[in-house]
Formats: C-alpha cells, sequence, structure tokens
C-alpha cells in the first residue's frame, strides 16, 4: 500500500478508536478501556475538524499513485468520511432516547464485551463506571437542546426508556445490573482481590451510577414529560424530511427515494406471497396465508418448550451448515461461534436475536446472542433461518472472514456499510435454501416468512418516517402477512421507529447480491464458479453496493481474459 494512504489510514482508524472507545473495546483495541465517549459540542467540534482534515489529505493523494485495489479502499474512505460530516446536520444526538442501545442501555450492553481477565481490566472498568455521571450530564444537555429545537425523541421511546429506568431505580446495589462484574471474577484473580474489587464495585455503584442514572430519570419524569412526540416518523421533526432521504442514502449506499424504496418493498412482499401460497398447498393447505399461518403458529409441535430446547437448536443448525461450507466458499472463518442468551433486563425489549463479530486477536469469540425470555412464543420453523442469518453463511462468516484479511487496512476490514452486512446475511437465507439446508417445508416457510419480513420493512420504514403513518397503521400491515409473537411484532416495529432507515439495508443489499450473481453467471457461463463469487464480494470486506458491483465487474473480466488465454 502506499505510503500517504496507508498512514492516512491509520490515522483515520486511530481517530475513530479514540472517539468511539467503547467500540474499539467491542473490536478488541485496548487502548481506551478506561474511557468513555464524550459527548456534546465540543466533542463534535473536534470530530468535524479531524474528518475535515482527513478530507483534505485524501484529496491530496494521486488515484495514479495507487492500485487498482488501492483504489477501492480510497473510494469507500472518502464516501465514509463524506457520510460522517453530513451526519452533523442530522443531529440524532438531540433526540437519541434509545430504548436498544441509549446511553442508559449500552453501559449494560458493555459488560457483554469488555474484557474481564486481568486486575487491569477491573480497574478499567470501574474508571468507565466514575464517568457515566458526565457522560449522562452531557446527553441530558443534547436532549434539552433539541426540546428548544422542537427535535425530540418518539413518545414510544420514551415509554419505554422510563419504563427501564422505573425498573432500574428500584433495584438495590446487589441487583443492579453494573454491579454483576463485582461477582465474577477468573480464577486468576486472588480472593483478596476479588474482595477488593467487590468493595469497589459497591462503592462507585452506590456512589456515582445510581445517582446518576436516579438523576437521568427524574429528567425524564420531569423535564422531557410531555415533550415526546406523538408523531413516530422523523419528518414530522424540523429538517426531519431531508433527515431521512440522508438516512436512506447512508444505509442503502444508493440513491434509491423513499417512493422507489416504498414501491420495491411491495413488489417482493408480493413475491413472497405467492412462494408461501405455494408452499402451504403443497402441505395440503387450501386457504389463504393469513389461515396458513395461524395453523401452523397453533400447533404446540411447532413451538420449544425452554430455553436451554432453543439454544440447543440453533447450535445443531450451525453445526449442521459448517460441514456444508466448502462447497460454496473457497475460504471459510477460523473464528470460533458461541450461541449465548440475551440478559432477561435487556431482552424484554430487545429483537429476537444479534450478532457479535469476534475481535481480530481472537481473545473474545464470535457471539451470537438469543432472545430466550419467552421461549414458547418462538416459532421452531423461524429458528433455522435466524440461525443461518446471524451465524453462518450469514453474519458470522462475512464478519470474520473480512476481519481475517489482515492485508485490509483496519477501517476496511470493520466497514461500516449496513446494507453489504446485512444484505449479505439476507442473501445467506436464500442460499442456505439453495444449499438443501432446511429440514423441511415449514423450515422454508420460515425462511420465506423472513424474506417476505425484510420487504415490509421497506414498506413500513418509508410509510412510516416519510409518508406520515402512524404506529398503528404500520403494525396492521405488517400483521396483514406476518403471524407473529406479539412481543417481537411490537419490538420490530419500535425499532424502526427510534432507528430510521437501517431497515431499509436488508431487502437492498441483498437484491445487489442476487444482482451481482445473476450477472457474473450469464457472462461467464459454465466458466461461473459460486465458490469463487463469493471469494471475490466477500475478501475486500463491507463496501458500498455501488463499488461492490465494481470489484465484480473486474473479476468477471479477468475471469473473461483467462477464457481466452
Amino acid at each position: 500500500m502506499s505510503k500517504p494512504f496507508a498512514t492516512l489510514s491509520k490515522d483515520y482508524w486511530d481517530f475513530m478508536m479514540e472517539r468511539f472507545p467503547t467500540s474499539a473495546t467491542f473490536l478488541g483495541d485496548d487502548r481506551f478501556n478506561d474511557c468513555l465517549e464524550e459527548l456534546g459540542p465540543k466533542a463534535r467540534s473536534w470530530a468535524q475538524r479531524k474528518l475535515f482534515s482527513f478530507q483534505k489529505a485524501l484529496q491530496k493523494i494521486k488515484l495514479e499513485d495507487l492500485s487498482s485495489r488501492e483504489r477501492i479502499f480510497y473510494q469507500t474512505l472518502a464516501l465514509q468520511i463524506q457520510n460522517d460530516l453530513e451526519g452533523f446536520s442530522y443531529s440524532r444526538w438531540q433526540w437519541n432516547l434509545d430504548h436498544l442501545s441509549g446511553v442508559h442501555m449500552y453501559m449494560i450492553q458493555l459488560l457483554e464485551y469488555h474484557p474481564l481477565k486481568t486486575p487491569k481490566n477491573y480497574e478499567d472498568l470501574l474508571e468507565r463506571y466514575r464517568q457515566i455521571p458526565r457522560l449522562f450530564d452531557q446527553h441530558m444537555a443534547d436532549l434539552k437542546e433539541g426540546m428548544k429545537e422542537g427535535r425530540t425523541a418518539p413518545s414510544v421511546a420514551y415509554d419505554h426508556a422510563l419504563r427501564q429506568l422505573d425498573q432500574l431505580s428500584h433495584m438495590t446495589v446487589k441487583e443492579f445490573p453494573l454491579m454483576k462484574p463485582g461477582w465474577r471474577f477468573p480464577k486468576t484473580i486472588s480472593k483478596r482481590l476479588q474482595a477488593k474489587f467487590q468493595e469497589k464495585f459497591a462503592e462507585v455503584v452506590q456512589k456515582k451510577v445510581l445517582p446518576a442514572y436516579g438523576k437521568f430519570f427524574q429528567f425524564l419524569k420531569t423535564d422531557y414529560a410531555n415533550q415526546a412526540r406523538s408523531v413516530v416518523g422523523i419528518s414530522a421533526i424540523p429538517q426531519g424530511q431531508k433527515n431521512y432521504d440522508y438516512l436512506a442514502r447512508v444505509f442503502t449506499t444508493t440513491d434509491l427515494t423513499p417512493e422507489a424504496l416504498h414501491l420495491i418493498g411491495k413488489e417482493e412482499l408480493q413475491k413472497n406471497i405467492d412462494e408461501l401460497l405455494q408452499i402451504a398447498r403443497e402441505v395440503g393447505h387450501t386457504g389463504d396465508l393469513k389461515s396458513f399461518q395461524e395453523k401452523i403458529k397453533a400447533d404446540p409441535e411447532n413451538h420449544f418448550k425452554s430455553a436451554e430446547e432453543l439454544v440447543a437448536h440453533h447450535r445443531a443448525s450451525l453445526a449442521r451448515m459448517k460441514k456444508m461450507l466448502p462447497k460454496y466458499f473457497g475460504k471459510c472463518p477460523k473464528s470460533a461461534l458461541e450461541v449465548k442468551e440475551i440478559d432477561p433486563f435487556k431482552a424484554q425489549s430487545s429483537m429476537a436475536a444479534y450478532y457479535f463479530g469476534p475481535t481480530s486477536d481472537g481473545k473474545r469469540p464470535a457471539i451470537f446472542w438469543m432472545n430466550t425470555l419467552k421461549p414458547t412464543e418462538w416459532s421452531k420453523y423461524s429458528m433455522e433461518t435466524l440461525a443461518f442469518h446471524e451465524g453462518i453463511p450469514g453474519h458470522h462468516l462475512q464478519v470474520s472472514l473480512a476481519i481475517e484479511q489482515k492485508d485490509l487496512p483496519k477501517f476496511q476490514r470493520h466497514g461500516r456499510f449496513i446494507a453489504y452486512i446485512e444484505g449479505w446475511a439476507h442473501y445467506a437465507e436464500r442460499l442456505s435454501d439453495e444449499m438443501g439446508a432446511y429440514s423441511g417445508p415449514l423450515d422454508r416457510v420460515g425462511m420465506l416468512m423472513d424474506q417476505a419480513w425484510r420487504a415490509i420493512r421497506l414498506v413500513v420504514d418509508t410509510g412510516v418516517h416519510s409518508m406520515g403513518w402512524t404506529r398503528a397503521q404500520a403494525l396492521e400491515f405488517m400483521a396483514q402477512t406476518r403471524t407473529a409473537p406479539e412481543m417481537e411484532m411490537n419490538n420490530e416495529i419500535d425499532r424502526y421507529i427510534i432507528w430510521p432507515g437501517q431497515a431499509l439495508a436488508y431487502k437492498v443489499g441483498q437484491r445487489a447480491f442476487s444482482e451481482l450473481r445473476t450477472f457474473a453467471r450469464q457472462k461467464l457461463g459454465s466458466r461461473f464458479d459460486i465458490r469463487k463469487f463469493h471469494d471475490t464480494v466477500l475478501l475486500s470486506g463491507p463496501l458500498p453496493l455501488t463499488i461492490l458491483k465494481q470489484i465484480v465487474e473486474q473479476w468477471v473480466g479477468q475471469e473473461l481474459e483467462k477464457k481466452k488465454a
């Protein structure tokens, strides 16, 4: 790699790790393990200045001095910096009251990946706890800024956050989630040190953490009461439609308008409905799709009896899939994948599952987190496609392979292009069907229901945030084509409300992977190799979809040249 670009890449990455220290910890970079994020205008001004300096430095680099692969990385970095700079006009901090990953919840989530193996790890975490009052003060100042400008959180997010904080406020020091590290120690830490740390955690939680949470709770109950907006869509706030247009562009890495995305969602949904009805007929059902879904959902045999059975089912699905990978992938990840249960407190408002990638040094394995709070409500036939999405050949395969490519710049290994990341995982659900990985017709129904779900997301997200839909309208549309547990339906729609645009990435990304594969197969004919195609789209890390297209076209051209030779 050219020296100027290599230096810039490293400087940018170091800046990102310093700006987001908990993300650094998540990725296995321990340089900032004793720090929490800085919020507020001073921190944002510093970040803007740094990003502008990186943008100027990037513009000084001559493209002719870069290899063809380095030009790909150059384009990726340029777009990422541009997106970050434009993001300041979005001002998400003004209404960032988020019951899934907001300030009051992300501290609890931090315990899922902050290392706890050495005394230094525990001291670092204690130092982070001491910064919680400062973090909440900055967060409240940002929310007050939003109140002045009429940019406030939706009432559904406010209600969720208030309920969570109310629960936390009634906990003793021993019960409080952030006290958990004070009760869990590796054998390498002596009993004497364990007792010392227990005292320290109890003191910091009592004197620093609980008062900070209590202060934030009171702020929401008093200052923020009646401030949360009743209209759930972002277009209801000042500059909201402009913000949503930006988010749609960032999350899809395309110029598709909300109106176009809405129509694509409806078209894709109808295709999925037709496929589902075909399977329903094959298994002897003569009614409509709604009655078919209700019928299979009502069968007790299609539900789990315990959390243990649910977790075991996922582990078995992933073990079976692992044996199939070599036929479809030239390279497979080395990183281990574990299946774990989401903390019960967090699970109340959580989605069905989510994935945490491994650290690049291999010290922490990848984790497939599963919501087991109400195991009897989850349908067995929906779980294989979930395992293939979150695990292999979905997120785990893609994320781990990218991290393991040491020749890539770090910003490329850990790219943030959601249309690529979620699009791949959604593509992997369909690929698993081609691989013959689904156990039976109902498991294929589960896959198609999830395909339809992502199409619904295009319709609902644009409906809510760009077309004035209410939460009730969104739920009604979702219920027309999907029978799911009430908790799942509510948690899903609330997720779309607090994360505008994120739900657009899945279907748009999947379509891109499928279309590029069709293009490559048509051009190469009998020379098309699915393993080479997958390696081509995976081994450069997460990319904007436009740049992914360039890489596939370049690979196809190289393969055609080989044919001539």
